[in-house]
């Protein structure tokens, strides 16, 4: 859990040292998109602490960047779920964690390697590059986080054994798949945002199409199935 939390907190910490950059820069708007999608993913997970029961307490948090931790000392101190709070601790953390991917660390990621493709060698800044990179980690650390919690659901292992159960239960065979799964989704992302970072420089329109056509694969056979 503490690894998870310094990963977020660093990637958080390394957007908005770029979003102030930026604001600072010949480009202010791209520090304020830059700032805009981070709002976005904060107040996000602001309604998620509502839907989910957590109260004013957690939503607050989630604004200011504290879900994270709201969640993380909640989670270890085994602290009593709220009355109406729909999740357990466990299960809210790992929901924090899936947004700030989703919502944080992909988009601000993509977004941050475009403009290091677009920029001149003097406007490339060694902190996009560690932002960009602190993104690829949160990526992959928190999905390979995420892959192992769900394999070891004894239900899950279960009912659907074809699917769940492949994570091993020693400690040394499982911190090597752990790795090995990290570097493979870090990997993956890392390639696709360099390319689509390259694709978007030379056509936004391209791009754009690029992506709608990938998200329309992806949600064609669940659709179609229905």
């Amino acid at each position: 859990m503490y690894t998870a939390l310094s990963i977020s907190y660093g990637d958080m910490g390394t957007d908005i040292a770029v979003g102030v950059q930026l604001l600072n820069s010949a480009h202010p708007m791209q520090g304020i998109v830059t700032f805009g999608i981070l709002v976005f993913a904060l107040v996000m997970q602001a309604l998620a602490a509502f839907f989910f029961g957590q109260g004013p307490a957690a939503a607050v948090a989630g604004l200011f960047g504290g879900k994270p931790l709201y969640d993380t000392y909640h989670s270890i101190a085994e602290t009593p779920t709220r009355q109406g709070q729909t999740v357990d601790h466990e299960t809210a953390l790992m929901i924090t964690h899936s947004l700030e991917v989703t919502l944080e660390s992909v988009p601000l990621g993509l977004y941050t390697a475009v403009l290091v493709v677009q920029a001149s060698a003097e406007e490339r800044s060694a902190v996009q590059m560690l932002s960009v990179l602190a993104s690829v980690l949160a990526i992959a650390y928190v999905t390979a986080s995420g892959a192992r919690d769900h394999d070891f659901i004894k239900n899950f292992r279960r009912g659907h054994p074809q699917l769940f159960g492949w994570f091993p239960s020693e400690p040394w065979p499982q911190t090597v798949t752990f790795v090995s799964l990290s570097l493979f989704v870090g990997g993956v992302f890392a390639a696709k945002m360099t390319s689509l970072a390259v694709l978007f420089t030379a056509s936004a329109t391209v791009g754009t199409a690029w992506l709608v056509s990938e998200w329309l694969g992806v949600l064609a056979p669940p659709l179609g199935a229905d």
